[in-house]
């Protein structure tokens, strides 16, 4: 999607230049592409993007966890 990002879901080769790019967009839409060689150039891994964190205490969580039961 030219000018933003996407998750990549799937990826499955046709022959060895092209595959179809099954992916959801920055809103969550779903959607499909088929990308060739050519197209490579265009591309870019982007990294380290995302909307939340998983790397809290466990320990805190389970406590606020267990709070809002009681």
């Amino acid at each position: 999607m030219p000018g933003q990002n996407v998750t990549v879901l799937d990826v499955r080769w046709h022959g060895s230049t092209c595959v179809e790019l099954t992916y959801k967009d920055e809103v969550g839409n779903p959607g499909n592409t088929l990308l060739y060689r050519d197209d490579e150039p265009r591309l870019e891994l982007v990294t380290g993007s995302y909307l939340c964190s998983l790397d809290g205490d466990g320990h805190l969580f389970r406590l606020a966890a267990e709070a809002t039961i009681h």
